[in-house]
């Protein structure tokens, strides 16, 4: 018997989306699976569960991380390395139900395995609790949006070291890096450009499309800062080929659901004009005690080179790196390589970009006594005698922590979103804080519009609640609570999976625009204003769910 103790709970943020509960409206996500691409899946954890808390809400999960042979298959589908279907992961609930002990099953498929960050999982595996956000069986007093849809769950192999310029301790790859030898450095690296990340989404795809599930949300509740957010890199074209193919009405119908980010008060975009009479500039500060490597892409509209500078401390207190098209530059102070970058012209589709990482533990001394708390790198962008106005924008790259991060001087919240979010065709989220009201402003969810205009300029589409939520915290039978742009896309996920169980029920075949109308309350949300921070406004599916029962 299921503990039925009362326990947290997302009550409120859920109705105030406009999610009844599955006893009153008939809808709980049934027939409609949901894929998470993320970081660890407590397959053990009661709301992870049935109501019988004896078999997986997971009907496939592919652990990336996986380097030991998998047990025999079930199944007559032939086993391979870190791939789990229902049956495998049943057998495994099932042994540590019979031993009382959950050893056996963490050898088999770990969640906190290789975990994204060097600090740890925290207050729990993200996957899990975004997951359980998502679509939690109730357990607890707490349920996720849609509880009775399936779920498929990818583990990412994709920890810092996998998509940072470093290795597994935080060191910069580039360190032994001999500019004479090997004039150009290869080292670079990009989440946005990750295939572990395509290849989940294959995976997610493919799984539906053979198991003949008519309807399936992808769950993107991960991201980065940096890239060219044009929509363009090999993560976000396989989110809009994914989004195509359903658009057409080939395969299952497919809604891909992806969080605005978390960067919408960190101080790390800026944005200009560059032209013969107007140049850019900008300073990059970071902390003199800042442990970790800063990374900074600046993206310009334009296949011919602008000039690029960088010079080290405010005024004429350092050298000058003058950063033009060709071999990788090495940054040296007082001898050492403190750092490197590129300047790659046209990088990609007419956009040209710099990159350039800096490691603050290497800078000379006489740097950081004369910054004092923070160290300023100045930044200049010049067009020549080009006749041409060119756009520009800059990024910095994710950095998690407060003693960590680099800020942007000036900076511009705006277009500060994740570049998955700049994909065509996916239903961007961001957050704001139910507990003041739809209005409740939370000021880390990060910005639209899309920089760069070839496509819909209009994302975020939605917003949901984002602050304080609670979700499942692995190894254990409890919950913490989470904020941010992330549970505010997985209650949106789980939101739309109801919305495609009513759609289905009604034999239809839900499309983006239906779905976009049903989370505005049935009405055209073209016909909303949109906003920067918060989209077309707060998901209301009231009317929807008032549909369904009458």
């Amino acid at each position: 018997m299921r503990n039925a103790q009362l326990g947290p709970s997302n009550e409120e943020a859920l109705l105030q989306m406009g999610v009844d509960a599955p006893q009153r409206t008939g809808l709980d996500g049934s027939g409609v699976l949901i894929g998470f691409v993320d970081y660890g899946f407590d397959i053990l954890h009661p709301t992870l569960l049935d109501a019988t808390g004896s078999r997986s809400r997971f009907a496939f999960l592919w652990d990336q991380n996986a380097a030991c042979e998998p047990e025999p298959a079930l199944s007559s589908a032939p086993a391979r390395v870190g791939d789990f279907e229902r049956e495998r992961l049943d057998v495994l609930v099932d042994r540590t139900r019979r031993a009382a002990s959950r050893a056996a099953a963490d050898a088999t498929y770990d969640p906190h395995a290789n975990y994204f960050t060097r600090r740890g999982v925290g207050e729990g595996a993200h996957g899990t609790m975004m997951a359980s956000i998502a679509a939690g069986t109730p357990f607890a007093g707490f349920r996720g949006a849609a509880p009775g849809a399936d779920l498929i769950g990818v583990q990412l192999a994709l920890p810092e070291q996998g998509w940072k310029e470093v290795d597994e301790c935080g060191v910069p790859t580039w360190t032994d890096w001999d500019p004479v030898a090997k004039p150009v450095w290869n080292g670079w690296r990009s989440y946005d450009e990750s295939q572990n990340i395509v290849s989940a989404l294959d995976y997610i795809y493919t799984k539906t499309v053979a198991f003949r599930v008519p309807a399936l949300v992808i769950n993107l509740s991960i991201g980065a800062w940096a890239g060219a957010h044009d929509g363009c890199s090999a993560v976000e074209r396989k989110i809009a080929e994914l989004a195509a193919r359903s658009e057409s009405g080939e395969g299952p119908a497919c809604a891909v659901v992806v969080l605005a980010g978390n960067a919408g008060a960190d101080d790390g975009h800026f944005a200009a004009c560059v032209s013969r009479a107007a140049a850019a500039e900008f300073q990059w500060r970071m902390g003199a005690n800042d442990p970790t490597q800063n990374k900074l892409e600046i993206w310009y509209g334009s296949e011919s080179p602008l000039r690029v500078t960088l010079a080290a401390g405010e005024g004429d207190l350092g050298p000058t790196f003058s950063l033009a098209p060709g071999p990788t530059h090495p940054i040296r102070l007082g001898g050492r390589l403190v750092g490197v970058a590129e300047h790659a012209t046209p990088a990609r589709g007419g956009l040209s970009r710099v990159r350039i990482l800096l490691h603050p533990p290497y800078f000379p001394r006489w740097l950081a006594a004369a910054a004092a708390a923070e160290i300023a790198w100045r930044v200049r962008v010049e067009a020549g005698d080009s006749e041409a106005v060119v756009p520009l924008h800059a990024w910095i790259e994710r950095d998690d922590g407060i003693v960590e991060r680099s800020i942007l001087l000036p900076s511009h919240p705006t277009s500060t979103l994740a570049p998955f979010a700049c994909a065509e065709g996916v239903i961007a989220v961001a957050a704001y804080d139910h507990h003041a009201g739809g209005s409740g402003l939370f000021a880390a969810s990060a910005l639209g519009p899309r920089p760069w205009g070839r496509t819909s300029t209009e994302a975020p589409l939605i917003a949901a609640p984002g602050h304080r939520i609670w979700g499942a915290k692995s190894k254990s039978q409890g919950f913490a609570l989470t904020s941010g742009t992330s549970p505010a896309c997985a209650l949106v996920s789980g939101t739309i999976a109801l919305l495609m169980q009513k759609a289905l029920r009604e034999g239809k075949r839900p499309s983006r625009e239906a779905l976009s109308a049903s989370l505005f309350g049935n009405a055209r949300f073209k016909a909303r204003r949109w906003t920067p921070r918060l989209g077309y406004g707060p998901a209301d599916i009231g009317p929807a769910m008032r549909e369904a029962t009458g």
